[in-house]
């Protein structure tokens, strides 16, 4: 798949899930074999599916924009301001892709505050 291909499946794969909270989403795009690289959360789609379920599933719909959507090869990268519990954080992901499926993942956020915008531009 191209570098472009991939960036549009992990944007349907983002919006549908942090977006519309639509776990169907998950079986489409995630691999079972799926690789977290954030410490709260077990490997595997399962996993992942229940950590969505316990923290977005039955949240109300949120619409948010990509700030910066780059792809390298089977990388994906996107930056991006997304509300969560009452609060506003700009958020890092990194997905790699491979045959069409989310199989690796890296992410950061930060809470977007006043002192967090003064000592960082980027947010």
């Amino acid at each position: 798949m191209t570098a472009e291909q991939n960036k549009q499946i992990v944007i349907a794969y983002t919006s549908g899930v942090l977006g519309d909270k639509n776990m169907a989403v998950v079986d489409r795009y995630v691999a079972d074999n799926y690789i977290q690289h954030d410490p709260f959360i077990g490997n595997g789609k399962q996993a992942l599916k229940d950590m969505l379920s316990a923290n977005i599933i039955g949240l109300p719909k949120s619409k948010f924009e990509y700030s910066r959507i780059a792809a390298d090869g089977d990388l994906v990268f996107l930056h991006f301001k997304v509300p969560f519990n009452g609060k506003e954080y700009a958020w890092v992901d990194i997905f790699r892709v491979d045959n069409g499926m989310i199989v690796e993942h890296w992410d950061v956020m930060q809470e977007i505050t006043p002192s967090a915008l003064h000592s960082n531009p980027m947010v």
